[in-house]
């Protein structure tokens, strides 16, 4: 339990870190960072799922990828709330990875540390529109 709440506490933290340090960034550079940052996360859990040879999984997985990609360059052309919805989702499908046994990651600490990233991420994504 107290890794768990160490990897909430980090991703909190890392989350907290870039929007601070994204925020000092000239320009639309920020929204580069996040994009690119999302299209970084997107890859994670599909890696994990070849990594474990799980078809049906992959292909699951893929298909999320597929969708987080197309947000994280949609958010670049034409709005930061689509990177913002980008993060929102991997929240949801992380907070789902670690109720269930998707995956294999159940209970893993880094699924719970990704919750909490994405969701401050995507705070950040839709305050600055604000």
């Amino acid at each position: 339990m107290k890794r768990h709440i160490l990897a909430i506490l980090i991703g909190f933290l890392l989350a907290i870190a870039i929007s601070f340090l994204g925020s000092g960034l000239p320009g639309n550079l920020i929204h580069d960072f996040l994009a690119l940052l999302l299209a970084a996360n997107a890859g994670i859990y599909l890696g994990t799922a070849i990594r474990e040879q799980k078809n049906k999984l992959i292909i699951i997985e893929s298909v999320l990828f597929i969708i987080l990609i197309f947000l994280a360059f949609a958010g670049l052309y034409f709005s930061l709330m689509l990177t913002g919805t980008g993060f929102l989702i991997h929240a949801l499908w992380s907070l789902l990875h670690y109720l269930t046994t998707i995956g294999g990651l159940h209970r893993y600490p880094f699924s719970a540390g990704y919750v909490t990233l994405d969701l401050v991420l995507a705070i950040f994504c839709f305050g600055v529109l604000i």
